[in-house]
């Protein structure tokens, strides 16, 4: 294998100067109220550590809220930076704001859920562009409502939505429970069957820079494999796929602000590592 080309595990981040030194540490219960954001940055680096072209490119903003009915309200904001032109200057932003209502169960099954897209060029919103879901699941169907139009898909079996395993993979881990196979609905739209939750107990190792590792795996149809690491607290700091990561950043979504307010391209954190 080409010694230049390895997964995306938190080392290997930190050495690509995607992330520093260190995170944010605070006090964290799974099953309480949380509130994390992660910088989403993809690797450009052509078979190189030099890791040229590679980018912030948006953040995700989770806030977890117990409620008393044996459940949760899961928020969620997402930024994705849009590209106008090959010189990389950005034009705009995809955001999408979510509020979910979640079972307290393994996979924090959504029972309730708001969605909405929202799409801003040079810092005005296109008000033409709106998208909304609403929806709810029961009787092994999932009922949404798009735009005002309502679509019906079948369900069976354990299901969950991508955001909401940000939610649930803590309590796995505080349970001992983590494999699990489900459907999953990325951004409540379209379902991904035989998805396979695990750990990687292989690639478990101890950060020289974040301390204890823990790797949990995820695979199946429609997707690229996704590492999820959860460090000793059991928070999750890092989330990566062959090419992208999470990475737990509580200024991600001022350093988006900043990207867009001062139209620069945003690729290292940390200085080089020798």
């Amino acid at each position: 294998m080409d010694p230049n080309i390895r997964p995306l595990t938190p080392d290997v981040l930190k050495r690509m100067r995607a992330v520093q030194p260190g995170l944010p540490r605070a006090t964290f219960e799974a099953d309480g109220g949380w509130r994390r954001s992660y910088r989403v940055w993809q690797s450009v680096g052509k078979r190189r550590e030099d890791n040229a072209q590679s980018r912030t490119i948006g953040s995700l903003t989770l806030s977890r809220s117990p409620v008393a009915d044996d459940g949760f309200a899961l928020r969620v904001r997402q930024q994705v930076l849009m590209i106008e032109n090959p010189t990389i200057r950005y034009g705009g932003v995809h955001e999408i704001n979510a509020e979910i209502d979640c079972a307290n169960d393994a996979l924090a099954t959504p029972r309730r859920w708001r969605v909405e897209h929202r799409f801003h060029r040079h810092q005005k919103l296109l008000e033409n562009l709106p998208l909304v879901y609403e929806g709810r699941a029961d009787d092994g169907r999932v009922r949404q409502t798009i735009n005002g139009r309502e679509r019906v898909e079948p369900i069976t079996g354990p299901w969950t939505a991508g955001w909401c395993l940000f939610a649930a993979l803590p309590r796995m881990l505080e349970a001992g429970d983590m494999e699990h196979r489900f459907t999953q609905f990325d951004r409540f739209r379209t379902p991904r069957p035989d998805q396979h939750l695990f750990p990687r107990h292989e690639a478990d190792f101890t950060s020289e820079f974040y301390g204890p590792m823990r790797c949990v795996a995820q695979i199946g149809s429609g997707g690229l494999p996704i590492d999820y690491w959860l460090d000793d607290s059991g928070q999750m700091p890092f989330v990566t796929n062959l090419h992208m990561a999470f990475i737990a950043d509580d200024e991600a979504e001022e350093k988006i602000d900043r990207i867009l307010r001062d139209n620069i391209l945003m690729q290292f954190e940390a200085q080089e590592v020798a």
